[in-house]
């Protein structure tokens, strides 16, 4: 019992962190926050699902068997917020530093 709390709130937490991550900001604009957001979503969902779907197996053969559902969608959300991170590192060094320029 105690370590399905502590399974959830796990999963709980890197939801949280995840959803923050994935938030795309437009000050004073919540109609564009909402649309940049969903957006970005319906980019990043596929590539942290496809990560996760390719390490599964690799984690299955480790594991010798099935593996448990929370331990799948903490993988997810893990690989979720790694690439949050590599997208907006691209999105600041993008805007800041243009190509060509100094």
């Amino acid at each position: 019992m105690r370590s399905s709390i502590k399974d959830n709130l796990a999963s709980a937490l890197l939801a949280a962190v995840y959803l923050l991550a994935t938030l795309r900001l437009v000050v004073g604009q919540l109609g564009a926050t909402l649309l940049h957001t969903a957006s970005h979503l319906l980019t990043a969902i596929p590539l942290a699902l496809g990560a996760t779907l390719l390490t599964l197996p690799l984690l299955r053969k480790r594991e010798g068997g099935k593996t448990s559902r929370s331990h799948v969608i903490r993988l997810y959300l893990t690989f979720g917020i790694l690439l949050e991170i590599i997208f907006g590192l691209y999105d600041y060094l993008s805007q800041h530093h243009p190509p060509g320029g100094p």
